[in-house]
């Protein structure tokens, strides 16, 4: 499980652009009155809360107990509980996730579970990390680290569609329509701060003394292609799906 470290104040403060670029994932789950759905990673419930003023039941998990007590204040069920471990004693009309699958290793754990909370004709839908996501910033996490002998452990997980799809269909979900498509995200604040929101993981074996010069040398690095008319981009690259669930 990932070691990052989530902040609410600090995700709305560089990251609200998360909730609000997964609006048209949230368009595509289109949920309806009395329709009860689980969120998968609801952060910090702003898209949860969406799905409840659309007059759904939703529930949200998540990994953090700092956002889980950020949905809660919003009036939503939240849970804290691991993508790769939970379980509910009812069935879900559809299941949603946005921005959260791609910090989770385990796939095959996470569908498992799923499938077992989902009805049968019941939809799946997500977007997260695909393929090529964050590349250039990876790039220039690996080039200093390495340049200073740290090692460190990628806590990503950025598959390509087709791999997905058969592994969507190996849990029992028929994949309606799967894409990945190259969306540039101009950032809030600086790509230091979003290093400091979102990558944790990477610096566990940096020395804190050495942390804040090490991040403003890989920002100076990727500014090479990420830094243009004075403004921070990330070179996110998304995968989306719709999968309806043929199991029993």
């Amino acid at each position: 499980m990932s070691k990052n470290q989530w902040d609410p104040q600090a995700y709305v403060t560089h990251a609200s652009f998360v909730s609000e670029l997964g609006k048209p994932t949230l368009a595509l789950l289109d949920p309806q009155p009395s329709e009860h759905i689980l969120d998968i990673g609801c952060g910090d419930g702003t898209l949860t809360k969406m799905i409840a003023d659309a007059n759904a039941y939703p529930i949200g998990i998540d990994a953090n107990i700092n956002m889980v007590e950020s949905t809660r204040a919003k009036g939503i069920k939240a849970y804290h509980l691991d993508a790769t471990n939970f379980s509910f004693d009812q069935k879900f009309d559809a299941v949603f996730s946005n921005a959260a699958l791609h910090w989770v290793k385990d796939h095959n754990s996470m569908l498992s579970n799923t499938a077992k909370v989902i009805k049968k004709n019941g939809r799946f839908v997500a977007e997260f990390g695909g393929i090529g996501n964050v590349a250039s910033i990876i790039s220039a996490i690996d080039t200093v680290l390495n340049k200073y002998n740290i090692e460190y452990t990628n806590p990503w997980y950025f598959p390509d569609p087709e791999n997905y799809k058969l592994k969507l269909s190996q849990f029992g979900f028929n994949t309606k329509y799967i894409t990945t498509y190259s969306r540039p995200t101009r950032l809030n604040t600086t790509l230091t701060d979003w290093l400091n929101t979102f990558g944790d993981d990477f610096f566990i074996k940096v020395p804190e003394s050495d942390k804040h010069s090490i991040i403003d040398e890989i920002s100076r690095l990727a500014a090479n292609t990420l830094y243009r008319d004075k403004k921070w981009y990330a070179d996110y690259v998304r995968i989306q799906f719709i999968a309806h669930f043929d199991g029993n």
